[in-house]
């Protein structure tokens, strides 16, 4: 009984070490890399920045103003676009996408 449950103990390890770890690892380095990129092509102008959201959206009426301000657009919209690039390029990388 207790071979048993050694051996499933050692699968388990043997699994998290060899697909949940790794993958997490290179999850967290695409995620710095996508970060950092896209940071890049914002100091190059090919994405908006804030300051260029705001000059853009600067011309919207108050009251949607109002519920952009509401709904923290300021806030996600960068993160959206941050998501959309790491799609992106997960869906490249033949081993992941």
């Amino acid at each position: 009984m207790g071979q048993i449950i050694l051996d499933a103990l050692k699968n388990a390890g043997m699994w998290f070490f060899q697909t949940a770890l790794i993958k997490f690892v290179v999850f967290v380095a695409l995620y710095l890399v996508v970060g950092a990129l896209v940071l890049a092509l914002q100091d190059f102008g090919i994405i908006p920045s804030n300051q260029n959201m705001m000059q853009a959206f600067s011309f919207l009426p108050s009251g949607l103003w109002y519920f952009l301000d509401y709904f923290q657009f300021t806030e996600f919209f960068p993160i959206i676009i941050t998501a959309y690039v790491a799609k992106f390029i997960i869906r490249r990388l033949p081993i992941i996408g």
